[in-house]
């Protein structure tokens, strides 16, 4: 069959188009990543924030409402701190701090009145008087669940029931919080009602736009640490390919080494969205970072860091592998389980001194099942 002249055209530009489609996106992405090999989000540090003449210094939590007579803020680790750098006139302010662990004392330079409310602290005083607002985490042990990939699932409200009714200090999310986005007015439902603290780790799929992006960035920063029960926890963030540059030359690389160096006395626990390695049978392994060769170097650098255990998700799956005397944990079953409906499994973690145990529970139980 013959094609008319005019039909060829219009093929020859269709085709032009196409490629100049598919060339943008891939320059597109090629910038993404070189930019990424610099840094896409800063290390964590104190944000000074100003409130109707008064100056404060905030670490560990996000500000979520600032008002003339107080501060609204969501913990991002167990204690959160304020400093007043400005106190400006006398007079009482409110401090609201939500996402806390019940088990965290209250420290104050000076006069102050607290009243509790589940996971929130209602804390009035004044900036003349009072200088820092602090929370002291306990030093003699520590309980937690990390489960990741559940997006607005009943499976990932009830683990954090579950978490809660156990007794864990705090749910570590190992990333993709969020697959869709209609999904994130639920999901803010659900951290606003969780019996427990949630602490949060970006994923590959919490990165897909910026409305995304935005949401992830008022939970927590990209990657951080913090202490509890004697324990130190390093927040790393791999979440994609290329974003947000967790890379040797990126400035979170580099964080991470100094905090690996810095000296403690209990266990260290890394956690991450990906694995840096997948051990699952031929066929079905891919979910692992892209880059092996600093794949191996960040557990090269895990072993001589001395590392506890290393907690991921990602896979929808769960595992435990041991590599270089380390256990990788992974818990992806946020919201399925190749077991089948309802079979879903997440991580629990009991923290005594040195000692580690570290088991993967059923989320689902009878009387779960019945009630929902």
């Amino acid at each position: 069959m013959r094609v008319s002249r005019w039909s060829l055209a219009a093929l020859i530009v269709m085709s032009l188009a196409l490629m100049a489609g598919v060339s943008a996106s891939w320059l597109d992405d090629h910038r993404i990543r070189l930019a990424g090999l610099v840094a896409l989000d800063a290390p964590p540090s104190p944000v000074v924030v100003r409130v109707d003449g008064r100056a404060f210094s905030i670490s560990g939590a996000r500000v979520r409402v600032r008002e003339p007579d107080g501060l609204d803020l969501r913990a991002w680790a167990p204690s959160p701190s304020l400093t007043v750098l400005e106190p400006g006139e006398a007079g009482e302010i409110t401090l609201r701090v939500d996402n806390l662990p019940r088990q965290v004392r209250l420290e104050a330079s000076g006069p102050t009145r607290e009243d509790r409310t589940g996971l929130t602290r209602i804390i009035r005083f004044d900036p003349q008087a009072t200088r820092r607002i602090g929370f002291a985490v306990p030093a003699d042990g520590v309980t937690f669940a990390a489960l990741g990939d559940t997006g607005n699932s009943r499976t990932f409200a009830t683990a954090l029931d579950l978490a809660a009714r156990e007794g864990a200090d705090f749910f570590l999310h190992v990333g993709d919080l969020i697959y869709e986005d209609w999904q994130m007015p639920e999901i803010g439902r659900i951290l606003a009602d969780s019996p427990v603290p949630v602490f949060a780790i970006r994923g590959n799929h919490d990165y897909r736009n910026q409305p995304r992006i935005d949401f992830m960035r008022a939970l927590a920063p990209a990657y951080y640490a913090f202490t509890m029960g004697g324990a130190t926890f390093v927040i790393l963030d791999d979440a994609g390919d290329y974003l947000p540059g967790f890379w040797r030359r990126s400035a979170q690389y580099r964080w991470w080494r100094n905090v690996a160096g810095l000296p403690r006395e209990g266990p260290l626990f890394v956690a991450m969205h990906k694995p840096p390695f997948d051990r699952r049978k031929a066929g079905e392994r891919g979910a692992a970072i892209n880059d092996q060769w600093f794949a191996r170097q960040l557990m090269k650098d895990f072993h001589e860091a001395g590392v506890d255990a290393v907690f991921t998700g990602h896979v929808h799956e769960t595992h435990y592998w041991v590599e270089d005397g380390i256990p990788y944990v992974v818990s992806g079953e946020g919201m399925e389980s190749p077991a089948g409906f309802k079979q879903s499994r997440m991580a629990w973690v009991r923290v005594r001194g040195r000692t580690i145990r570290i088991e993967q529970v059923p989320i689902w139980r009878e009387s779960d099942a019945d009630q929902r």
